[in-house]
């Protein structure tokens, strides 16, 4: 087994133990997804919700930093692609079991397999 083999079992392992269920809609699709149907055929949509810190200099002030917190959320591509998603900016993903709805702001550069990351505001 290779390195990516071991590196993207061990992302799904991360994501099928960290992940929760979201709904997800935007301004082109006509029903939110997962559809009923999707959800029958046994098919699901979960995100990771992720905080990162940014550094950044304090322009003008030498030896100052600004620190902001950045939030994010992680797809798995493996879901997206089988529910026939594709992810657009200003879309709202609704988290109803953590009370939590973020609208995708985003795409984030891929590190890898399987994670799709988006930066969001938190609605």
């Amino acid at each position: 087994m290779g390195i990516a083999e071991i590196k993207s079992q061990a992302r799904q392992a991360l994501h099928d133990r960290a992940a929760f269920s979201a709904i997800y809609s935007d301004e082109v699709i006509d029903e939110p997804v997962p559809t009923s149907e999707q959800t029958l055929a046994g098919l699901a949509l979960t995100v990771r919700w992720m905080n990162k810190i940014s550094v950044q200099a304090a322009e003008g002030q030498q030896g100052s930093m600004i620190l902001e917190g950045v939030d994010r959320v992680c797809f798995n591509q493996p879901q997206l692609t089988a529910l026939g998603l594709t992810l657009l900016r200003n879309a709202v993903v609704e988290c109803p079991d953590q009370g939590a709805t973020f609208r995708l702001d985003q795409r984030e550069p891929d590190d890898g397999p399987l994670n799709v990351y988006w930066s969001v505001t938190v609605e």
